[in-house]
């Protein structure tokens, strides 16, 4: 049984992505007006890219932003929101088992926004979306130097924090991963992930009571399914190891409705079925 989860969507789901455009103009009307006067206008492009990704329609955005750097090769947010909506495709695919485009989609984001910082090397968003990917990628230490350098722009945030501790977390750094969380929970007493990865110290630490309070927390204030499936999943964990497996199972069973096909809850369930079985 492993010791945490994070969740396949981590900065993901509670860190998504960041469209560079205000809520204002965001309709999708607007800009395909725009684009129908003026086929060539490369922000109207990247703005409905925006709109459209907003509404999850991300094949749709895609094109847009593709339009958008095409014409316009230097513009940084639209190369930024191209990596961006690589990375939501890619967390789509893995989440529904399709791993090789998930792969196809994070490498491509990864490209994307290598470009954007060197074309505006200030550019915290763009950082924070490398960190995102690079723990996609499972490579959490430039996932940690990309949150760092996204940190020291000044995009000092609660979720900038959280995926920083997450990547900290993967990397079995519990000590920083327990100060990132706790430095987020200072800035929003409710993000979800920042409890989720401080709950896995805890249980990393086999305090388990503590643990159990922090996943209840991330559970409480998780409003995306990835985080609310590690929550529960972690949750599990602690009431397995505390022997108490009605619980355990309880919690499993909530995880794998979220997502029935997760591995890790359907076999822990199995251990909590057996271990109470006395087997």
């Amino acid at each position: 049984m492993k010791k945490f989860f994070i969740g396949a969507g981590i900065l993901l789901s509670t860190f998504a992505m960041i469209p560079n455009v205000s809520a204002e103009d965001n309709s999708i009307a607007k800009y395909t007006q725009i684009i129908l006067r003026n086929p060539n206008n490369s922000e109207a492009h990247n703005n409905l890219g925006a709109a459209y990704h907003r509404q999850g329609k991300y094949a749709e955005a895609l094109a847009q932003y593709e339009k958008a750097v095409e014409l316009n090769p230097s513009d940084s947010v639209a190369i930024n929101n191209l990596g961006a909506v690589n990375i939501d495709m890619g967390i789509a695919n893995k989440n529904n088992g399709n791993f090789d485009a998930a792969k196809y989609y994070f490498e491509n984001a990864l490209k994307y926004l290598n470009r954007a910082v060197e074309i505006k090397s200030d550019y915290a968003k763009a950082f924070i979306n490398l960190g995102r990917v690079h723990t996609f990628m499972e490579d959490y230490q430039k996932a940690v130097e990309s949150f760092t350098r996204a940190i020291n722009l000044g995009n000092i945030s609660a979720d900038t924090y959280a995926s920083r501790g997450a990547a900290y977390l993967l990397l079995d750094n519990f000590d920083m991963a327990f100060a990132d969380s706790n430095k987020a929970l200072a800035i929003d007493e409710k993000n979800a992930l920042a409890y989720n990865n401080r709950g896995s110290v805890y249980l990393n630490r086999q305090e388990y009571d503590s643990a159990i309070s922090d996943f209840t927390k991330s559970i409480e204030f998780g409003a995306k399914n990835n985080t609310l499936i590690a929550a529960y999943t972690n949750r599990g964990v602690c009431y397995y190891r505390k022997k108490d497996y009605d619980k355990a199972i309880a919690d499993y069973t909530s995880a794998l409705s979220l997502n029935q096909n997760f591995q890790d809850a359907i076999q822990n369930m199995q251990a909590a079925y057996e271990a109470k079985a006395g087997k």
